[in-house]
């Protein structure tokens, strides 16, 4: 419902990354959020979409850049790889 777009609520990292256009240090990731995060909270943050997507990352001379890659959670895939944790979990239906 369009209606209710505005008001899905999103990780704000997860925001940040997919609004750009390009690869963000952890510097410009800060300077997006309205939410102070420390290194570790941020690391946290950005690894937490990656359960979904592929979040690429690029070596600059000011560290390590982010960028939301493509989406990666199971819709089915052929190719994902809960089919194979399911292959090997004989007797269990359900992979947390």
């Amino acid at each position: 419902m369009p209606e209710l777009a505005s008001a899905t609520m999103h990780d704000p990292v997860y925001r940040v990354l997919k609004e750009a256009d390009g690869y963000l240090t952890p510097s410009a990731i800060l300077s997006k959020l309205m939410v102070p995060y420390d290194a570790i909270q941020l690391e946290r943050r950005i690894a937490h979409p990656s359960k979904d997507f592929v979040i690429e990352i690029e070596d600059t001379s000011a560290g390590p850049a982010y960028r939301l890659g493509k989406f990666n959670a199971c819709i089915g895939q052929d190719d994902h790889e809960r089919h194979e944790a399911f292959a090997h979990r004989i007797g269990r239906s359900r992979i947390s």
